[in-house]
C-alpha cells in the first residue's frame, strides 16, 4: 500500500498534537479523517482588579495554585508597560503546568491582571478543582487573595465531536463592574 503525502502529514500532526501547541494555518475545514487540524489548550483563568499603581505591581509576586500545586511569577519580569490595547505579560516557565500573568490598562487608567493556569495531557482537570490566586507586595503583605472552585469545565472540541484535542476551560472574572 502506498501512502499519500497527506496521510504522512496527518500521522505527523497526530503525533505532535499530543505534546505541543500546534496550529496548522490554511488546513481548510477538514484535515485527517474528516477532522480539522486546530489546537486548543486546557486552562483556567482568574481576572482581578489591581488596587494600586503599576510601580507597586512591578514589585509584587503572583502565586496561583491548583489544589495543592502552586506556581509563582515575579512581576518584575513583566515584558513591557501596559497601556490601552497593549498588555504586559510574564510566565512561570514553559514546563507543564504553566502559569502566565497578564496586566491590562483600562481606559480610565486603572489596571487589572489575569492569571492563567495551563496544563497539557488528556483531560487534566477535574470538577471540584480549587484554584487560588494570591498577590503579595514587596513588603510581604497579601494584596489579593481569591479562591474559586470549578463546578464544571467548558469542554472544547475545535475539530469536531469525534476528534482530538479535547480541552477543558474555566474562567473567573472577579473585576468590579464599571
Amino acid at each position: 500500500m502506498r501512502l499519500r503525502r497527506w496521510d504522512l502529514v496527518c500521522s505527523a500532526v497526530a503525533l505532535a498534537a499530543g505534546s505541543a501547541a500546534l496550529v496548522v494555518a490554511g488546513a481548510g475545514a477538514s484535515g485527517c479523517g474528516g477532522c480539522a487540524l486546530a489546537y486548543c489548550s486546557s486552562g483556567v483563568s482568574i481576572t482581578v482588579d489591581w488596587p494600586s499603581s503599576y510601580a507597586e505591581l512591578q514589585s509584587a509576586q503572583v502565586t496561583m495554585c491548583r489544589n495543592t500545586t502552586c506556581l509563582t511569577v515575579e512581576l518584575s519580569k513583566l515584558d513591557q508597560t501596559p497601556s490601552i490595547g497593549v498588555l504586559a505579560q510574564a510566565f512561570s516557565s514553559f514546563a507543564n503546568p504553566q502559569m502566565m500573568v497578564t496586566v491590562h490598562a483600562a481606559a480610565d487608567g486603572n489596571l487589572w491582571l489575569g492569571a492563567g493556569w495551563a496544563e497539557s495531557g488528556d483531560s487534566p482537570f477535574s470538577e471540584g478543582d480549587v484554584f487560588t490566586l494570591i498577590v503579595v507586595d514587596a513588603s510581604g503583605n497579601t494584596v489579593i487573595s481569591e479562591t474559586e472552585t470549578v463546578s464544571a469545565y467548558q469542554i472544547l472540541r475545535p475539530n469536531g465531536p469525534d476528534c482530538v484535542p479535547i480541552c477543558q476551560q474555566a474562567s473567573f472574572d472577579l473585576r468590579s463592574p464599571n
